[in-house]
């Protein structure tokens, strides 16, 4: 199911009418549609709460159900304004937490997860916008990027630009381990093709708590702010950072900077990138291989699944728990923004909806009757990209 084919040749649209355990469980050919039967929870509740619910289910999930009309159109500000909300909602709960009782210490847990999730929504939404020029036009995204990467200390505008746009969205480059930054990235920690499934299980979980992979990150960061090309940018890091260390010496709030902002946006932060990045594409096509488009490359990564129709009390709560303690969180602090739909981003690299993707998406197979493929569940689209290189002969 949910192959993507351009101009229209598509295959058979799938039943949207239940769910299937088929594929081997990787999550693809999907007969009863996951966000098709979740429209069905709530048709209790009075029309006002049932459309506020299922809203929180689009939006959570990042599938829209068929015929399904959005609250409002949203836009680039209020992309924004979440994204922030969510990074300095998060360090502010964190010093509440940090503040209290030592009872409340696991709260902290949620805190940075609002904290990890608002940096990158900035990261992966708006300044992935931004080096494409669509969200405020070409010198306010620039200004908009390098004001965000001295923030998160992540790369300056021009080496983000430089890397992304021609390496990434290539026809000749992307998805190869040879050409595509991101591909690159994974190749130099350890990933490689031709391997056993268990094998890429055992890197990912090493590489996520190896110090290697977190130092070669941060040393990266640091890099792309204070050896910028650019001299302006390089000034900005520099005040942005030494006004930051003077502030927290003279309040003495030391623990809290530790705490409540550097790990969650140092080890938290690349932890998150690194089970988005290796969840992303079907990573490590031959280099040249310009008859596979890049869409094919992709999927979309949603976060959810079947309802428990019919099953037991056990089952539902199974289900709720894993809703609300493991798709929730994925979605919050590891899929944020338009990376559910990001292979739609693949197929529609320009478009000037990205703010209302999940719509547009749900439009386009229902109008074009073209279907993309889908993953439910983050551990589900990683098992994808994990039998993908399997598959390959063996590379280093």
């Amino acid at each position: 199911m949910n192959t993507i084919a351009r101009n229209g040749a598509s295959p058979p649209r799938p039943d949207r009418s239940a769910c299937s355990e088929s594929d081997d469980d990787v999550g693809v050919g999907v007969v009863l549609h996951p966000r098709e039967e979740l429209a069905k929870l709530g048709p209790f509740l009075p029309k006002p709460l049932y459309t506020l619910f299922q809203a929180f289910l689009t939006w959570m999930t990042g599938k829209a159900y068929s015929g399904q009309q959005p609250l409002f159109a949203a836009n680039r500000y209020w992309h924004l304004f979440c994204a922030l909300i969510s990074l300095f909602g998060g360090v502010l709960g964190s010093a509440i937490v940090l503040n209290g009782s030592p009872l409340f210490l696991p709260l902290l847990l949620c805190s940075w997860v609002f904290t990890v999730g608002g940096a990158r929504m900035l990261q992966t939404t708006i300044n992935h916008q931004c080096v494409h020029k669509q969200v405020f036009g070409k010198m306010h995204d620039r200004w908009l990027s390098e004001i965000l990467s001295t923030l998160l200390m992540t790369s300056d505008y021009e080496t983000y630009s430089g890397d992304h746009l021609t390496p990434h969205h290539g026809l000749k480059t992307f998805a190869n381990f040879e050409d595509d930054p991101d591909a690159k990235s994974l190749r130099e920690n350890g990933l490689r093709s031709g391997m056993p499934k268990e094998w890429y299980w055992k890197w990912l979980w090493q590489t996520m708590f190896s110090p290697k992979f977190h130092g070669q990150f941060l040393a990266s960061r640091l890099a792309g702010n204070f050896s910028s090309k650019k001299m302006y940018r390089q000034w900005m890091s520099v005040l942005f950072y030494l006004a930051t260390i003077v502030g927290v010496s003279l309040t003495h709030t030391w623990w809290l900077f530790l705490v409540a902002w550097f790990f969650p946006l140092t080890f938290l932060y690349q932890v998150s990138a690194c089970l988005q990045v290796a969840s992303e594409h079907l990573w490590g096509h031959e280099k040249d291989n310009k008859h596979i488009p890049n869409e094919l490359k992709s999927h979309g990564r949603y976060c959810g699944e079947c309802p428990p129709f019919g099953q037991s009390m056990f089952a539902w709560s199974k289900f709720w728990l894993r809703m609300l303690f493991s798709h929730l969180p994925v979605r919050i602090a590891i899929l944020p923004g338009e990376l559910p739909e990001h292979c739609w981003h693949h197929y529609h690299t320009d478009t000037r909806n990205w703010e209302n993707g999940v719509y547009e998406v749900q439009k386009l197979e229902e109008t074009q009757d073209i279907t993309f493929v889908e993953v439910w569940g983050l551990d589900k689209a990683l098992d994808r990209v994990f039998s993908h290189l399997e598959k390959f002969p063996p590379r280093s």
